[in-house]
């Protein structure tokens, strides 16, 4: 019974991140489709819109903040979905 609550879970992780990794992508897509400029987005703007002070004015890590800055959110949250399936794999 353990096992199939962790394994759901990571198993709607998986469908969570894979769908708004796609929508990311799908929004960046249409965007250049219609207006010939792509819009970069990148995990730094997430953290921004989620308001997370660090995402503004990096205190520590600021190798980390500048990594991020230059990661695509899309597939980053594709990584996410894949980790998630293997997760969810060896669970089950």
């Amino acid at each position: 019974m353990r096992g199939e609550r962790r394994g759901g879970f990571f198993s709607a992780g998986f469908f969570v991140c894979l769908g708004a990794g796609l929508c990311v992508f799908g929004w960046q897509a249409l965007t250049w489709l219609t207006k010939s400029t792509w819009k970069p987005l990148t995990v730094l703007d997430a953290l921004d819109w989620l308001h997370v002070r660090w995402a503004v004015s990096p205190g520590r890590w600021a190798e980390l903040h500048q990594v991020l800055a230059h990661t695509p959110l899309s597939l980053t949250l594709l990584g996410v979905a894949g980790v998630s399936f293997l997760v969810y794999a060896v669970l089950n």
